[in-house]
């Protein structure tokens, strides 16, 4: 009776669901898949070196490396576990800053293709599979682009492939505590990173759920792991060092615990909003839900589709789990950001979030090729022959799609951002006061001035940030020779006026639009793609206008027009605008005196007119779809 009371009691023990035993079928050919797996992880850093871009690009780039160059703090929240591993791969004494720290995103979205191989090989038990949810990833365009500049999101989704692949052992494996632990602390250095790796949350407690007999044993272990989280975010206190050290590339003045909660938390901008700006809001959640699977591309997403049917059918909780983890990133999280994808630029910020919610799901694509072996177990086929094949057919499609879309995703020679600020700076005047009115501009100078030293005569002024009190506090400590009487300008209060009457002595230009609080007072006479601030008072002749604009454009570098429809690159074709409307508005200035003209002084008229066509269609030499100058065409007289 006690021998079939033990012989019970063993096959309870069993049949526990705090743990489930090790499939039947062993690893196929470790070695093999071991060789195989380098090899892949070789080729996509190869791929990812050949094509990363070696200067600064537009977007966040040039910001992110001068923090990371100068033990800086970056904009909210900080990242500052990148900002660390930047600094050290600013240390390699090869090429430029720039590409030393591109090379963070390179090894990171390398790293990532080869945790995907292991995490598919581990579970789909095939080497077929890995290798194909390896390429699939490593080839995704999206992933593929961001693996080519210096970037927070190939960190991120390194350490959320971590994650992941460390939970799903320890579903498997409820006695091995150390992977749950490792776990923990791999998600805090993502908070430390990337805050969105939080949404990965609900499939990690799916898992958890799961596996709750095995947690409710081990107290102790929720405290381990709930105490290594906390520790991977210790990379914040970083933050409050750098700040003290007043680098010159800083975001806010951090003074104590306060600052810093409410900087992580990006209380400025909405703790929970992706942009803060309400017109970049709006537009149809079904939209930017289908962006998702859109984004993905065709072969890609019937990789994904197929994958998720095998692997459902073979192991369930793995194909929702990271069902879970792809649904909460990706679709959901951009039905919820409620940005308006109709603005490229806008649509640009989003699509970054995608890679998230792919490197999630990437293991899903190699369950494609279980499929085969299904099939061989229905049929006389042989599993290797039918396993290889569907590999090597799912494997050439995305190598060959790789090879198509090399030429558009290339940024190796892409001097774009570096092009665009010097031709800026040649018009600045020596020791000159110059405002730049968006990220565009205000991050590459950031760069040229504070990490390649040029130009530092100028004095570069980010026109949002003069409404903050911190700002004006650092502008005083770099730049001692302003005037700045006031804590603020651009409010209701005290105008961005006052700011330019107090420094009046000195050039002062812009890129971008006057604040409207200062169109009483001042006007923009066009110099190229910069403007001068100049008083009402002091008119220009047409000639004079003409004749300095075309100065300044003639040695000027707009991007070429093929290369602005480039996928994932919606900044530059902001940017070639900036070119485009600098023709447009001499024109426009010919145009208004041609019209004046039209009744005491026809023959000047037609002048005025003829010269307004002709800077029109020099801004649509420029940029062919320049709707303004366009319109502007029509509008003239056809004589």
């Amino acid at each position: 009776m006690a021998q079939r009371r033990r012989r019970g009691t063993r096959a309870r023990a069993q049949a526990s669901p705090s743990r489930i035993p090790e499939p039947a079928e062993p690893l196929a050919q470790p070695r093999v898949a071991l060789v195989a797996g380098a090899v892949i992880v070789i080729a996509a850093l190869a791929l990812y070196l050949a094509t990363a871009a070696r200067d600064i690009v537009f977007g966040d780039t040039p910001e992110l490396v001068t923090a990371a160059v100068t033990l800086g703090v970056a904009h909210p929240p900080g990242y500052p576990l990148y900002t660390m591993l930047g600094w050290l791969f600013a240390q390699a004494p090869i090429d430029s800053p720039a590409f030393r720290v591109t090379l963070l995103s390179v090894v990171c979205h390398a790293a990532t293709v080869g945790v995907i191989y292991a995490a598919t090989y581990r579970f789909a038990r095939s080497i077929g599979a890995a290798a194909v949810a390896a390429v699939a990833l490593a080839t995704q365009p999206l992933f593929w682009s961001w693996s080519l500049v210096a970037e927070v999101f190939p960190l991120n989704d390194l350490i959320a492939a971590i994650v992941l692949f460390l939970v799903a052992l320890w579903h498997e494996r409820p006695d091995r505590k150390a992977l749950l632990v490792g776990a923990a602390f791999a998600t805090g250095l993502g908070l430390a990173n990337h805050q969105t790796i939080a949404l990965l949350a609900p499939a990690v407690l799916y898992a958890l759920w799961r596996r709750r007999d095995a947690l409710l044993a081990e107290p102790r272990l929720i405290a381990y792991a709930a105490a290594a989280l906390v520790l991977g975010m210790l990379p914040y206190a970083e933050l409050l060092v750098a700040s003290s050290r007043q680098p010159v590339a800083t975001w806010g003045d951090l003074r104590g615990l306060g600052d810093l909660l409410a900087y992580v938390l990006r209380t400025r901008y909405g703790t929970t909003a992706l942009v803060s700006e309400p017109t970049l809001v709006g537009g149809s959640a079904l939209a930017r839900t289908a962006a998702v699977f859109t984004t993905l591309g065709v072969v890609h997403f019937a990789l994904l589709a197929t994958g998720t049917v095998f692997a459902w059918r073979s192991l369930r909780w793995y194909a929702t789990y990271l069902l879970v983890a792809f649904v909460v990133a990706g679709p959901a999280f951009a039905a919820y950001s409620n940005v308006d994808i109709g603005n490229p630029v806008v649509f640009g910020v989003l699509q970054r979030f995608f890679l998230l919610a792919y490197t999630a799901a990437a293991p899903l694509s190699g369950f494609a090729v279980v499929g085969a072996i299904d099939l061989a177990r229905r049929t006389s086929l042989r599993r290797s022959v039918l396993e290889g094949a569907s590999a090597a057919v799912a494997a050439a499609a995305l190598v060959a799609l790789a090879v198509v879309n090399l030429g558009s995703l290339d940024r190796h020679d892409d001097h774009a951002a570096r092009r665009y600020v010097m031709d800026v700076l040649a018009i600045v005047p020596q020791g000159g006061i110059f405002i730049a009115g968006a990220d565009g501009i205000a991050f590459p100078l950031l760069y040229l001035q504070t990490v390649d030293g040029i130009r530092t005569d100028a004095t570069a002024i980010f026109l949002p940030f003069t409404r903050e009190t911190w700002y004006l506090r650092e502008l005083r400590r770099l730049h001692p020779d302003l005037s700045l009487t006031q804590e603020a300008y651009g409010t209701r209060t005290m105008p961005f006026r006052v700011f330019v009457d107090a420094n009046r002595s000195r050039s002062i230009t812009i890129v971008g639009e006057l604040p409207d609080d200062a169109k009483s007072a001042y006007w923009l006479y066009p110099r190229g793609i910069v403007s001068e601030i100049r008083p009402l008072t002091q008119t220009a002749s047409l000639e004079d206008l003409s004749r300095d604009a075309d100065a300044a454009l003639s040695g000027s570098h707009p991007p070429a027009f093929t290369d602005i429809d480039r996928p994932f690159r919606p900044w530059e074709r902001l940017v070639l605008s900036d070119y485009a409307t600098a023709y447009y508005r001499v024109g426009s200035e010919y145009e208004n005196a041609a019209n004046n003209l039209r009744a005491s002084a026809p023959d000047q008229a037609r002048q005025g007119f003829t010269a307004a066509r002709t800077w029109y269609e020099r801004a649509l030499a420029i940029e062919p779809d320049f709707a303004q100058a366009q319109v502007a065409l029509q509008r003239l007289p056809k004589t």
